[in-house]
């Protein structure tokens, strides 16, 4: 049987707990940007948003970074929706 590091059983839930203090602390429309990948989300209900993917950025990358933000804040409890490419 394997055994823990200690510490290492909270390895996964570390990402859930920041991304769940980082929505809390978004207010209804608040905005988080990722500036690694020119991301920009907005809180809307108890959704995270993808509302806008800055063009000087690599599609792909942006992509896989928006795929890496919807995994993380699934473990969190939060639905991360895409509508960068919905016209308001």
């Amino acid at each position: 049987m394997r055994r823990l590091v200690e510490g290492q059983h909270r390895k996964v839930d570390k990402h859930g707990d920041w991304c769940r203090k980082l929505f809390d602390s978004l207010r209804e429309e608040g905005v988080w940007a990722v500036p690694r990948s020119g991301l920009k989300f907005k809180r809307r209900g108890d959704q995270l948003v993808l509302i806008e993917r800055w063009p000087e950025f690599d599609a792909r990358n942006q992509q896989a970074d928006f795929e890496l933000t919807r995994h993380h804040f699934k473990h969190a409890g939060i639905e991360v929706v895409d509508e960068s490419n919905v016209e308001e």
